[in-house]
């Protein structure tokens, strides 16, 4: 946790996208977008924002933007698994939410599954609201 004051939030460059590609496959192998389809859609609707230490990938936030709409989407929020419980969620989304409110957006919403209970402490201890509970059956 002490390297964390070295830790900075930054865009994610293109020299970094296979980093991004890899971890994103490797925590949500079974989402609707894959790494690459993220990569593919950056500066079209999505911005990505890192949290690295040096060299490394360490946290990644996908945000998406609606066209003509002051509201964003955190869309995707991704730590390394060697890194999770360490604070870089937290403080990966603190500054995208500094981020999001210093630009010309007034709302953000994100979606998260209703059983994620360390993801859902994290995003009320941040300001979320749990607005609606959407449940769904899957065969």
């Amino acid at each position: 946790m002490e390297s964390m004051n070295k830790m900075e939030l930054v865009n994610l460059e293109k020299e970094h996208y296979e980093d991004l590609i890899r971890i994103h496959d490797q925590i949500f192998p079974e989402i609707y977008i894959s790494g690459r389809e993220i990569v593919e859609k950056i500066g079209v609707n999505r911005d990505v924002f890192v949290l690295s230490e040096e060299t490394e990938l360490d946290a990644y936030c996908v945000l998406r933007y609606w066209e003509n709409s002051d509201n964003i989407t955190v869309e995707i929020l991704g730590v390394d698994e060697e890194k999770r419980g360490k604070g870089y969620g937290r403080k990966l989304l603190s500054n995208v939410l500094d981020y999001i409110f210093s630009e010309r957006f007034k709302s953000a919403n994100l979606i998260v599954d209703a059983d994620n209970e360390k993801a859902i402490s994290l995003y009320t201890s941040l300001g979320f609201k749990i607005q609606k509970i959407d449940l769904h059956y899957t065969l």
